[in-house]
């Protein structure tokens, strides 16, 4: 074979696995985008609809990118949907992070590496960090329970695996998942927070 048929059969499975891929897509559709908000409470003193509600100059003042996020009502009556409708991830505030501790409405995934999480974590905490995805599911997700919140932290607005970790999650079908945005470090500032060590009760 020479260089030329080699370069022709080359275009060709290229184009044949483009083609391939729009099908796929016409068929099942593209993967259903995910959208972050905030709840109300977090960052109230910013606008509700987020960044586009913000000056150039008021946005240099807030380091946390979280607070240029809609909250969810405003998300919602912006763009006429219903919240039920999309695949949402909700960064919540340390407070409400504590109340549905307290509630037990929540489960939480603590997305930091295994020696961080045995230094001290959210008691029954499940360590799913975001290395454990690299080969699949990990086994851990098999302990979430889909009826329940799925709260997962990290070490806050410095952190991305809290995010990442939630994106896997919502592709798993959980579609209640809420991130602490101030992560461990907010969990343990806050008044009545208890703190785990060791492998924990999970």
């Amino acid at each position: 074979m020479n260089t030329k048929e080699v370069i022709l059969q080359t275009v060709a499975l290229i184009s044949f696995a483009c083609f391939a891929t729009w099908v796929e897509l016409q068929i099942i559709g593209a993967p259903p985008e995910i959208v972050f908000l905030r709840e109300a409470k977090l960052y109230s003193h910013m606008p509700a609809h987020g960044i586009q509600a913000l000056e150039d100059d008021e946005l240099a003042g807030h380091g946390s990118k979280t607070a240029t996020l809609p909250t969810v009502d405003n998300y919602c009556a912006d763009n006429k949907c219903d919240i039920s409708d999309l695949l949402v991830v909700i960064y919540i505030s340390a407070e409400t992070t504590k109340e549905l501790f307290e509630s037990g409405e929540a489960q939480f995934i603590d997305a930091r590496n295994r020696e961080i999480f045995l230094d001290g974590h959210i008691p029954y905490a499940i360590n799913m960090p975001v290395s454990s995805f690299s080969a699949g599911w990990p086994d851990e997700i098999q302990l979430l329970m889909k009826e329940l919140k799925a709260v997962v932290y990290c070490d806050g607005i410095s952190c991305d695996a809290s995010q990442l970790v939630a994106k896997h999650l919502v592709r798993y079908g959980f579609d209640r998942v809420l991130i602490v945005e101030p992560g461990f470090p907010g969990w343990e500032e806050t008044d009545g927070c208890p703190v785990e060590q060791g492998e924990g009760n999970a």
